[in-house]
């Protein structure tokens, strides 16, 4: 996916908004190590609004959602 790759910035950074592009690789690298997973969904992705936000009449017209699933460890 492109937006996991270093320095890419999407379209509406063509403006004076700063940043360097390496917010969503830094958080996948982290991930990675620990065997998580991560995955992004633009538009929302109502399946993972909260409960509260369901049972509103809400018209989603924008947005991302960013899902990140790591591992539960056991401790003994």
């Amino acid at each position: 996916m492109l937006i996991f790759e270093r320095n890419y910035r999407g379209e509406k950074a063509k403006t004076n908004i700063p940043g360097t592009g390496l917010g969503l690789v830094i958080a996948r690298n982290l991930i990675d190590e620990m065997q998580g997973k991560i995955q992004v969904y633009s538009p929302v992705d109502t399946q993972w609004l909260p409960s509260y936000l369901k049972e509103q009449d809400l018209v989603i017209n924008g947005g991302t959602t960013v899902v990140i699933w790591l591992q539960i460890l056991k401790q003994e």
